[in-house]
């Protein structure tokens, strides 16, 4: 692996960690930017790169907003959504290049995030449905929005020559 590829790793990790402390209230629910950063590396590294990359970055964030509890589920549920997200965008050397693959892939990673975040929520409040439904709906519009930033900045970032970092 080149300097420059861990280098921008690390840039990548240290921008996911920032972008996911940046947040909005949207009814109430706290949403985040990570999303966002995650999906464009889902299209621009490598499946185990972007791995590394949400999984670690997003799970700094929460170890600095005092969010500890959720570091497990975090780099679990990011990790693996990033990592098979970067599997559908890149599959069959697509290389994050369709539009239409680049969508299923951010659907499908924030269909794995869901469910791991939901699941983690309903282990840890007991059956307090609720605060489980409260998170899934803070869940689906920080994946929504990073959707709609993502898509068209993912799409042209993974054409530019920044997105032959992958290789």
């Amino acid at each position: 692996m080149s300097t420059k590829k861990i280098a921008l790793i690390g840039i990548f990790t240290a921008l996911t960690a920032v972008m996911t402390t940046v947040h909005i209230d949207i009814a109430g629910q706290s949403v985040h930017f990570g999303e966002v950063a995650m999906f464009v590396c889902i299209l621009i590294f490598s499946p185990k790169e972007s791995a590394f990359i949400a999984g670690v970055g997003m799970s700094l964030s929460d170890l600095f907003a005092g969010y500890a509890m959720f570091i497990p589920v975090t780099l679990v549920a990011r990790a693996l959504a990033s990592y098979i997200g970067a599997k559908i965008a890149q599959n069959n050397n697509r290389k994050g290049q369709s539009i239409s693959y680049n969508l299923l892939a951010y659907i499908v990673a924030g269909i794995i995030s869901l469910v791991a975040y939901s699941s983690y929520s309903f282990i840890i409040y007991g059956q307090t449905w609720v605060i489980v439904y409260t998170a899934m709906v803070a869940t689906l519009v920080t994946t929504a929005i990073g959707i709609a930033i993502a898509l068209p900045v993912g799409y042209a970032i993974a054409k530019s020559d920044l997105g032959n970092i992958s290789e």
